[in-house]
């Protein structure tokens, strides 16, 4: 009896002891990924077209003058890395117009056609991933990255608001599977594509774009004449 009650002692203790220790839930590792579960719609909010289909999150169908946006509000620190898979496929007309990654201090605004579903958007940095040439805003051709910024006012389209383009990628709309991987580290924005540096490009998001505080950050995708599905199937992201 005394070393069944001895025992009976020691695991009440235990059990007191592992009730005392902080829970790793309230206390995530430093660096910690957040995944966002596009089925679970209230990590995201949707604007326009978008909404959620087998799993992934689309932001327009195979529609002309089509727009859509996904955003989540988080408070980021000064430096963060997000990656994502998207897929562009259903080509109409020739297919068109991309879409982008967006950090914005505002909602984003909704702009069909070849502003991408964020022209006009203030205080705003967009990563395009552009799939239609359109010859008046000076696109190099119909599949390039492009990122663009106008500072706290309304950002553009146009490439004379571009700080870093390249066209020297893969098929953006080919149908497939394709990974990005956005860093934002030491003033440096850089991003990958497929596992290969795309662009990079020098800005200070808190000085340029005051991003010093809670902001927005997710997508938008719009079409014009043409259209394609726009498709983005997980999407991470974290603090350094």
């Amino acid at each position: 009896m005394k070393i069944q009650y001895t025992i009976r002692i020691i695991i009440i203790n235990l059990l007191f002891v592992n009730s005392c220790k902080p829970k790793n839930k309230t206390m995530p590792p430093a660096n910690q990924a957040t995944i966002v579960d596009f089925n679970n719609i209230k990590q995201i909010e949707l604007k326009g077209d978008a909404k959620v289909v087998r799993g992934c999150l689309r932001l327009n169908g195979a529609n002309s003058s089509a727009v859509g946006a996904a955003y989540y509000k988080s408070t980021m620190s000064e430096y963060f890395e997000s990656e994502f898979t998207f897929k562009i496929s259903e080509l109409g007309n020739g297919g068109g117009d991309g879409f982008t990654f967006l950090l914005s201090k505002n909602i984003p605004e909704l702009s069909i056609g070849e502003g991408i579903g964020y022209q006009g958007t203030k205080a705003s940095l967009a990563v395009e991933f552009d799939t239609w040439q359109n010859t008046n805003l000076s696109d190099p051709n119909d599949n390039h990255i492009s990122i663009h910024t106008n500072g706290q006012d309304a950002n553009n389209a146009d490439e004379k608001y571009s700080i870093a383009i390249s066209d020297k990628i893969t098929i953006l709309s080919d149908g497939n599977s394709h990974i990005v991987k956005v860093v934002y580290k030491n003033k440096v924005i850089e991003v990958f594509l497929d596992g290969k540096s795309s662009v990079r490009a020098f800005i200070d998001l808190n000085s340029k774009l005051g991003l010093n505080g809670p902001f927005y950050i997710g997508f938008t995708a719009a079409t014009g004449g043409s259209y394609e599905i726009h498709d983005i199937c997980s999407w991470t992201f974290k603090n350094f």
